[in-house]
């Protein structure tokens, strides 16, 4: 029987290493967890005005995947008030990769009855600035989209700091 506080010694008598998730980590978790769902909310109040800047959707995005250790790709589906109807993760990849499907991402945002959308996902390595594979989607995406009458506003790249497509002149 162990007692609690008390480490029991390893083989070379080094006490055991400590585990990767502490309280506190657990503490702060549940901390961030209750912010991302206030702000959530705050998207989907009708009386929280447009969504009409990057910053805006950079934060929420910077807390919910800017530590995650793999890319993910996201979607905020718009009214024509720009108001955030649902938000979709269209997929989670690797370590430098998150595939895409347009008719995926299509088929998704036509049962929301969107009028616009943002793309955001993430780079692990924290380097924000946009591969060449990251603008071909874009506009794959955006051609996508334009077929069903639907704009893309942007696509953000979440790392270190936040990278807007639109407001690098990518995406008119």
């Amino acid at each position: 029987m162990k007692r609690i506080g008390t480490e029991e010694p390893s083989l070379y008598g080094s006490p055991p290493e400590k585990p990767e998730t502490d309280i506190e980590t657990l503490i702060e978790d549940a901390v961030i967890a209750q912010a991302l769902k206030i702000i959530e909310g705050r998207f989907r109040k009708p009386l929280s005005g447009p969504l009409n800047r990057s910053e805006l959707v950079a934060k929420y995005f910077t807390l919910k995947i800017r530590t995650d250790s793999v890319e993910s790709l996201w979607g905020l589906a718009m009214d024509s008030m720009n108001q955030v109807v649902k938000i979709m993760k269209f997929s989670q990849g690797s370590v430098n990769a998150a595939t895409i499907y347009p008719r995926e991402v299509i088929r998704e945002i036509i049962d929301t009855k969107a009028s616009s959308m943002i793309l955001v996902h993430n780079h692990p390595t924290g380097f924000p600035a946009p591969s060449m594979q990251d603008r071909e989607i874009t506009e794959v995406v955006k051609a996508a989209l334009k077929t069903v009458d639907i704009r893309l506003l942007d696509h953000l790249i979440i790392g270190d700091s936040a990278y807007s497509f639109r407001d690098n002149g990518l995406l008119k």
